[in-house]
């Protein structure tokens, strides 16, 4: 090799050395056409440099970048199509294409031909980039003069086009890269869940804006550091750590999924429930793990929600489940200050107009016998500024926040506004930072009010306020329906006692006609026999319905009482029977009985009461068809069988026939008070015993009284 050639050899070397240092120092992609244009330029004699990339389509070449021309060739050769070009020949050919006169090359598009010629030029050498067996594009050197290209100047060119093609599908790669890198960052901003993204260490990488809020940790301050101390879960009842999810997954290789009360807390204090995941991230053909992303998004409202919904069905069946309705406020209370408060009082306002505190629970057992001593020694007037006053006075709910120490003072400014000194220490040691007094109303009375209160200023938001009130309204229903059920109970009791008082009053006139018409049959005279016989019979219809109505309300207040002596239910049936006999047979009916001896401990006459009514019954309902009476026993119990062959009893009247004054059929037809069966099963009852019937409207009506037998 020559002299000449060694130094054209170690230029061409220096020339492509520089542009790939130029190339390579390159940091930001779109630098890589201008740095390698002015590699070019400084280092080889060509006027004028273009590159082009070659579309995805590879239909057209798109200037990227280029130096000495003017704005007219510049326009024309912004974009070249592959077909009709001369750099498109290149490109489609894949090797280097030359033109020593390129204002008459017909490869050349016309305009540009045009646009080269009036600024002089007149050679151009255009040259694929190929990387990775892909054309990218074209690389062209344009001349003046009529040099040509000596072969060291085309060896040139060619190792300068494979350094720029490198460099050109490293711009792409950078651009995708950068591209997805932007999409993901998007898309992970864009979402509601909070994302933590770390690297094999478990330092942050990433963080979105919705963990910054979670966290109360900016990104800015949060990458580069360890995850432990931007992510610290904790346990939101224990307060105890449940440990680095990120670790465990680089650990395990595995998806990693909190414990269900998971929380967080941010720099403030204040704690957020939390649902998470935490998932490896494997790149590459090996799956290997280059990192962990954490996932996890604010449920705190979702479990308020979930704890309220489970709190109002527990309180709903505490509600219903007893009428002392200051227990079960309590009761309700201590269940409300889980989730609502961490106090609370119930206040009852009493018919003198003046307010009675019921009862008053703390979250914290500690600070409950200061919540009892408040209940004692609470003296609340009417006419105070207190939330309770005001809630009970307006029939409004009361809320108040970022109550300060000294709104805690006598006076009308004060929240407690009371003179009770003691009354306000113990609110002071207790807290008060903020309260919702929420009425009590139902029906259109005012019964009370619900105050619930915390220590913390901002407690109560606009959720936790109408949860007070629809907590309020399930409470002043409580306690409006028990005092409707004890109204309802006195209403009874004052009816039965009614009852009693009129049966027993009603004896004395019956009892004095009885005698006086006794009187006038001894006389014997026979013209009032007759009237005097069915006056009689008068009489003792009026005294037995007497009697039940005495019987009934016995029954009504649980005191049926009954004497217990040795009693043979076959003499009782027999006796029932000789006297029902006269009774059946104007009916049309006959009395067919089987009793055997039973006996069994009780009181003979309510018992044969029992009998007799069923027998009457069978009579009026039997339509004039025989009827069996039978005595027998089953297992550890005697039993009387009263069967007619009458009309029966619908399906849907079988439940209610043994309630008082109920009758499955017409009364008008009938007659009677409705209180036989009722009568029957009480006295039944009243023995440990029971009364069963089975019906069928076609084929009449059985009716079993089963009494216990005396124990061996």
């Amino acid at each position: 090799m020559s002299r000449d050639d060694l130094e054209a050899h170690a230029k061409a070397l220096r020339t492509i050395l520089l542009i790939t240092d130029a190339l390579l120092a390159a940091i930001d992609p779109c630098e890589v056409p201008a740095r390698a244009i002015d590699a070019i330029a400084r280092f080889t004699h060509f006027p004028g440099v273009a590159i082009f990339d070659l579309d995805e389509a590879d239909q057209q070449l798109v200037l990227i970048g280029s130096r000495g021309f003017g704005e007219g060739s510049l326009e024309a050769a912004r974009r070249l199509p592959v077909k009709g070009s001369l750099t498109g020949t290149s490109v489609v050919r894949r090797e280097l294409v030359t033109s020593d006169d390129v204002g008459r090359d017909p490869r050349t598009v016309s305009r540009v031909r045009e646009e080269l010629a009036k600024e002089g030029f007149t050679g151009i050498a255009s040259t694929p980039l190929v990387a990775g067996g892909r054309v990218l594009g074209a690389l062209n050197l344009i001349y003046k003069g009529a040099i040509g290209l000596t072969q060291h100047e085309r060896d040139l060119m060619a190792s300068i086009a494979k350094v720029l093609a490198t460099s050109l599908e490293r711009l792409r790669y950078m651009r995708r890269t950068l591209e997805s890198e932007q999409r993901f960052a998007t898309t992970l901003e864009s979402i509601g869940d909070a994302v933590i993204a770390t690297d094999t260490k478990c330092v942050v990488a990433f963080m979105n804006s919705e963990a910054e809020r979670l966290t109360g940790c900016r990104r800015d301050q949060a990458i580069g550091r360890p995850l432990v101390e931007v992510f610290r879960p904790f346990d939101e009842q224990t307060g105890a750590s449940v440990g680095d999810p990120a670790a465990r997954v680089l650990q395990e290789g595995v998806v990693v999924r909190l414990p269900e009360r998971t929380a967080v807390s941010d720099p403030r204090g204040e704690r957020r429930c939390i649902a998470d995941s935490c998932a490896p991230i494997r790149v590459g053909h090996d799956g290997g793990i280059r990192g962990t992303v954490l996932v996890f998004r604010d449920v705190t409202a979702e479990r308020r929600e979930e704890r309220w919904r489970s709190f109002l069905s527990e309180a709903s069946v505490v509600l219903g489940s007893s009428l002392d309705y200051q227990a079960t406020l309590a009761q309700v209370a201590r269940c409300a200050v889980v989730v609502l408060a961490d106090w609370c009082v119930v206040d009852i306002a009493q018919p003198d107009g003046t307010i009675r505190r019921v009862a008053g629970v703390h979250a914290d057992p500690k600070k409950q016998p200061l919540m009892d001593a408040l209940v004692r020694v609470a003296r609340v007037d009417p006419d105070a500024r207190v939330g309770v006053a005001l809630a009970i006075g307006s029939g409004r709910t009361v809320v108040r926040s970022d109550i300060g120490e000294g709104e805690l003072l006598p006076g009308p400014g004060g929240v407690a506004a009371t003179h009770d000194v003691e009354h306000l220490r113990l609110l002071r040691e207790i807290g008060i930072g903020a309260f919702v007094s929420v009425p009590l109303l139902a029906g259109g009375r005012l019964l009370g009010a619900m105050t619930f209160g915390s220590q913390d200023p901002r407690r109560f938001a606009s959720g936790d306020v109408e949860r007070a009130e629809e907590l309020a309204r399930r409470c002043a229903t409580a306690i409006e329906n028990a005092r409707l059920y004890r109204q309802a109970c006195d209403a009874v009791i004052a009816r039965e006692e009614f009852l009693r008082a009129a049966a027993h009053e009603l004896r004395t006139p019956v009892q004095a006609l009885r005698f006086t018409l006794e009187a006038m049959e001894r006389k014997g005279d026979p013209q009032f026999a007759t009237m005097l016989s069915r006056a009689s019979k008068q009489v003792d219809r009026l005294d037995a319905l007497n009697e039940s109505l005495l019987t009934a309300s016995r029954i009504a207040t649980g005191n049926p009482s009954p004497v217990a002596e040795e009693v043979d239910l076959g003499e009782l049936v027999a006796r029932v029977a000789r006297r029902s006999w006269e009774e059946a047979r104007r009916a049309g009916s006959v009395l067919h009985v089987g009793a055997a001896p039973v006996r069994i401990r009780g009181d003979a006459a309510t018992i044969e009461r029992a009998i007799s009514n069923l027998v009457g019954n069978a009579i009026k309902y039997g339509g004039g068809k025989p009827i069996e009476v039978t005595v027998d026993t089953l297992g550890a119990m005697g039993r009387v069988t009263v069967t007619d062959h009458g009309i029966g009893i619908a399906k849907e009247d079988v439940g209610r026939i043994f309630d008082r004054f109920e009758r499955a059929v017409s009364v008008r037809h009938y007659g009677g008070l409705g209180l036989g069966l009722y009568i029957a099963r009480g006295i039944a009852e009243a023995h440990g015993g029971r009364i069963t019937v089975t019906s069928d409207p076609t084929s009449g009506t059985s009716f079993v009284l089963s009494l216990p037998l005396p124990a061996s």
